[in-house]
């Protein structure tokens, strides 16, 4: 399995992990493995970016707009301890 960390250089595993539990807590009518596959998604979509900076933001944005497309509407601001 490839590790799509690799496609956000800029973010730690664990930044990566804290991402897709953000959206799991968020989106919990999504089975985790399909949130997991979402965020991936976004992160390959997004690997040739020029602006790296931008990226990690990016992708959560991408992840949570299909989260929302493809479960519920429900909006939950989620903050986990750092």
């Amino acid at each position: 399995m490839t590790d799509t960390t690799d496609c956000l250089p800029d973010v730690t595993y664990d930044e990566y992990e804290h991402l897709i539990e953000r959206m799991r807590i968020a989106h919990p009518d999504l089975a985790p493995i399909e949130v997991r596959q979402i965020v991936d998604a976004a992160a390959r979509k997004l690997a040739g970016a020029r602006l790296r900076q931008f990226v990690p933001l990016l992708v959560e944005r991408a992840a949570r707009d299909a989260c929302r497309r493809r479960g519920s509407v429900t909006r939950r601001v989620v903050k986990l301890p750092v």
